[in-house]
């Protein structure tokens, strides 16, 4: 999730299945999957995915526009992974630390997170008006950090009620992947280790190079359940993240 400078460069397209896939989903580093382990391959179904590292909501919803364009068939379902980069920009701003000179580089963030809704609304709403024979869903955001940090819990709190509202305002639907987290992580003691870093994410990365056992070697010795830095996951937070989507989407 947290998720570096280089948007466009560093993405990932995976496709599966020939010409009519059901599902496409853009996201952040989370979908992108060089971090920790990628839900995607959990997916059951046909998809498409597209992820940008350190991409921000509002960014995922303007990249998407030129992938949109060219999806010919109508019974699609576009699923939106996001939000976790507009919190923790907004969470880490206020601090001194590894993330400061990164939280520099990027675009402006909304002064407030009603400001950031009514932003995101509109670019919602732009994407249904083009292609209303799509199918629109908003994730909310989950991020084990969240479960030990009582101010990032707040933020993740306050932008997924936005996010919400949004979807009910437009009648769009909502992949809820907090309520997932929380449902795993309820009576668990989750750890507090977050990365502090861009060079912390690029040395678990290299590490792990998407091995399962040893991102859950990694989870373990910093006392994480699903995720292997606080905020990418490990095996069992992406397979919570596919079958959240499978469950949410395909019902």
């Amino acid at each position: 999730m947290l998720l570096r400078s280089l948007l466009v460069k560093k993405r990932c397209f995976k496709e599966r299945g020939n010409r009519h896939l059901s599902l496409y989903i853009f996201g952040d580093s989370i979908t992108n999957g060089n971090y920790g382990i990628g839900y995607k391959e959990y997916l059951s179904e046909h998809y498409v995915t597209k992820g940008y590292d350190g991409a921000t909501l509002g960014k995922i919803l303007t990249f998407s526009h030129a992938h949109l364009r060219k999806i010919e068939h109508n019974n699609v379902k576009i699923v939106y992974q996001g939000g976790a980069n507009d919190l923790l920009f907004t969470y880490f701003s206020h601090f001194s630390n590894g993330w400061s000179s990164y939280i520099k580089k990027k675009e402006a963030i909304e002064d407030s997170i009603e400001q950031w809704k009514i932003s995101i609304e509109k670019k919602v709403k732009t994407i249904q008006t083009t292609y209303p024979s799509f199918t629109l869903y908003l994730c909310t955001i989950a991020i084990e950090a969240s479960f030990s940090h009582s101010e990032i819990m707040s933020l993740t709190v306050e932008y997924n009620k936005a996010i919400k509202e949004i979807a009910a305002h437009l009648s769009i639907g909502v992949v809820d992947l907090f309520a997932s987290f929380s449902s795993l992580l309820e009576d668990k003691v989750v750890g507090d280790y977050i990365a502090p870093g861009e060079d912390s994410l690029r040395l678990d990365a290299k590490y792990i190079n998407k091995d399962e056992d040893k991102a859950a070697s990694l989870s373990e010795s910093r006392n994480l359940v699903l995720s292997v830095d606080g905020l990418h996951p490990n095996k069992k937070g992406a397979t919570c993240i596919a079958k959240t989507i499978m469950d949410e989407v395909f019902i």
